[in-house]
């Protein structure tokens, strides 16, 4: 495919890992859109994170949830 990958790598867990990538860690269907303030983590959807209180990344205080304006091909 020309983008340095081994290209034995079987289509099944490409795409594992790229779901991984963009999907929320909780609910493992939305797109991450959820970033947590201050530490900048992109790791949920707005709905899995709404009330949380601590980055589930870095354990620190969530002053803010902003959606991201990410795009998805």
């Amino acid at each position: 495919m020309g983008n340095g990958k081994d290209a034995s790598i079987p289509p099944k867990e490409e795409n594992t890992r790229l779901k991984k990538l963009v999907c929320c860690s909780k609910c493992q269907v939305n797109y991450k859109s959820a970033l947590f303030r201050p530490c900048c983590h992109l790791s949920m959807c707005m709905i899995c994170a709404f009330g949380l209180e601590y980055c589930p990344e870095c354990n620190s205080t969530i002053e803010e949830i902003i959606k991201s304006a990410t795009t998805h091909v």
